[in-house]
This record gives C-alpha cells, structure tokens and sequence, in this order.
C-alpha cells in the first residue's frame, strides 16, 4: 500500500509515490511515522532511494493508531496511519495504490 499524489519537493524534484516506510507506537498517546517519497511508483519497484524521508508525530486525538480503535476489528495500524496522512494538506487528493 502507498499514496500516490504529485508533489513538488523545495529543490525543484517532482515525486509521484510515498510510502510508510515504518510506524513506531509510543505508549497509547503517540504515533511516529515515516514516509518515504519516491519520483514514482516503478522506482520503488526498482529499489531506487527514496528521494525524501519525512517524519509524521500524531499525538492524542490525532493519533490515527488508538489502542481502542485497532484491538475490536483486529485492524492493521498502517490503513489507519494511510487514512490520517490523507487528512493532511500534504497528502490531500492522494489515491491509494
């Protein structure tokens, strides 16, 4: 899974896919999420380097990864971090693929 939507970084590279390169749960209040961006989809499928490495902290109500949510359905906390990136002006349009 990842979102695909065009971004133009600060030094001009335009890229096309990102990808929650990993999530960290700190206590039941925190969620530390790094998203890697990639020019495109086939790059990553090529093992290219990821072209930009942002971190993500949501905290308290915006925290997308509760305890509460995940543990009745059983559900994968990275659907709900893709969810929540999708909220943000950054990512806001993005489709999942």
């Amino acid at each position: 899974m990842a979102l695909q939507k065009t971004k133009q970084l600060d030094s001009g590279i335009e890229t096309t896919y990102h990808k929650v390169s990993s999530l960290q749960l700190e206590g039941v209040a925190i969620c530390v999420v790094y998203v890697q961006s990639f020019k495109d989809q086939q790059a990553r499928l090529d093992n290219k380097q990821a072209v930009e490495l942002k971190q993500f902290i949501f905290q308290g109500a915006d925290n997308p990864c509760q305890i509460e949510d995940m543990n009745p359905l059983n559900v994968n906390p990275y659907i709900l971090v893709y969810e929540k990136l999708k909220t943000l002006p950054e990512f806001s349009g993005a489709v999942d693929v």
